[in-house]
């Protein structure tokens, strides 16, 4: 899961000719956002493997 976070929220920020309309600043926050969130799901599940 962790790589398909990854992989969305860079192409949300890198991806210039998108079929929806949102701003740039916009697209950076969201994919920014999931980023940050597949990390922390990554994170919780390694220490729930060394558990």
């Amino acid at each position: 899961m962790f790589a398909f976070y990854l992989v969305l929220g860079f192409t949300l920020i890198l991806w210039t000719d998108m079929p929806v309309d949102i701003e740039r600043k916009y697209r950076i926050l969201l994919g920014c956002v999931l980023i940050v969130y597949g990390v922390i799901r990554f994170t919780r599940v390694i220490k729930q493997d060394n558990n």
